[in-house]
């Protein structure tokens, strides 16, 4: 969160490795393969770890053994122009290893927090809802019980996802 770039020389971007929000999940990814891959473009598709590897697998034409189990999904066909099938949420379970030292106190060691997303939202599993479009720092929570319709639907398509992984 110390790192921080002038954009446009009037808005400043602070990072934010190590955090929840969007600062700490929403990282660049920049693909290169000459020919196949049209460059200069931006897709705005979710991409978490587990899509590497059925993605590489895909590129180099090599069929994944039917007894090995891949929790990705390839993303090769997004590089290559076509529409894919691009996630329509992703889930975090965060819990650092590492006690975090706060100056003038001891070092404490940070809980587990578990949340899923998709572009828009983002759910934590204690209830606390954030509008990503308009709120990208979530510095204010949306409880169930203030919910718009809007709000009540992306809550309502995050919040099964939690009871679907262990914890």
């Amino acid at each position: 969160h110390d790192v921080c770039s002038m954009v446009h020389a009037h808005n400043e971007i602070c990072g934010g490795k190590g955090k929840t929000n969007d600062r700490g999940t929403h990282v660049p990814l920049i693909c290169s393969m000459p020919g196949t891959i049209k460059a200069g473009e931006a897709q705005p598709d979710m991409i978490e770890a587990t899509d590497f590897l059925p993605t590489m697998f895909q590129a180099a034409g090599i069929e994944t053994p039917n007894d090995y189990i891949l929790d990705g999904q390839s993303f090769y066909p997004q590089l290559t122009g076509n529409t894919g099938t691009p996630r329509d949420w992703m889930f975090f379970h965060f819990e650092p290893m590492n006690p975090r030292i706060i100056p003038g106190k001891k070092a404490i060691m940070n809980a587990a927090i578990r949340y899923a997303r998709t572009l828009d939202w983002n759910l934590y599993e204690t209830g606390e809802l954030y509008d990503l479009k308009s709120d990208i720092d979530e510095d204010l929570p949306i409880y169930a019980a203030d919910d718009t319709e809007e709000q009540a639907a992306a809550r309502a398509s995050l919040k099964p996802i939690f009871n679907n992984m262990v914890s």
